[in-house]
């Protein structure tokens, strides 16, 4: 995998995911972006009607305690 840029809370920059197609449809390169963020509604109706089939969604559970150790 190459380089791979990380953008945290992508849910306060709703215009980014819009940016975001036109980059990822010039390059399909997979694993170049890393859009993390608070899992809400409004986030996912709109990644799944903006990158529709250029991206997964990943639901990750909280630390269990013997990782917090």
């Amino acid at each position: 995998m190459g380089e791979c840029s990380i953008l945290d809370e992508v849910q306060r920059a709703p215009d980014l995911l819009s940016y975001l197609q036109g980059i990822v449809d010039a390059d399909r390169t997979p694993g170049r972006f890393l859009l993390t963020g608070s899992s809400q509604f409004e986030l996912i109706e709109a990644i799944t009607q903006s990158l529709a089939g250029r991206t997964s969604l990943l639901t990750l559970l909280p630390f269990s305690l013997r990782e917090l150790q």
